[in-house]
């Protein structure tokens, strides 16, 4: 059996996206190591800003797949850097609650930032020649269009 169209796009598409994540990761490396942050401990600085900032610590644990005694030295070490602060959850104080501080969010944008230059000095151009396409398409369909 062939496979479908779509099924080569999404297989060139992964090779894409591996491609372009073994670039970003030197990109990335200077600002890391400046701010003394491993990629998963940036990683899960996204995370908790994904989730509107804060996160139970037993949830890191759990994206993490890691327990909860691991998970520790990994936000403690982001605390010491204050990318992240931790306090007793209102509601239940055997909760701990993670938040993510201004520094964290601000080393998210400066990583954005790295990946975003990468990404438009890589496929700049490539994603140029699309919009172009897309609008030449756009105004060819409007003169083809019944009664055009």
């Amino acid at each position: 059996m062939q496979p479908t169209r779509n099924r080569n796009n999404a297989v060139a598409l992964a090779l894409i996206l591996h491609q372009l994540s073994l670039e970003i990761a030197p990109a990335l490396a200077p600002i890391l190591n400046k701010e003394n942050v491993s990629p998963r401990q940036a990683n899960l600085l996204r995370h908790i800003a994904a989730q509107r900032g804060e996160v139970i610590m037993t949830d890191v644990a759990r994206w993490l797949s890691s327990s909860t005694a691991a998970t520790t030295g990994a936000v403690d070490r982001l605390e010491k850097l204050d990318f992240l602060e931790r306090r007793q959850a209102n509601d239940d104080r055997r909760k701990v609650v993670v938040r993510i501080t201004k520094k964290g969010l601000d080393l998210l944008a400066r990583l954005d930032e790295a990946t975003v230059a990468l990404i438009d000095e890589r496929f700049g151009r490539q994603i140029d020649a699309a919009r172009a396409l897309q609008q030449l398409i756009a105004v060819l369909s409007l003169k083809v269009a019944p009664g055009a």
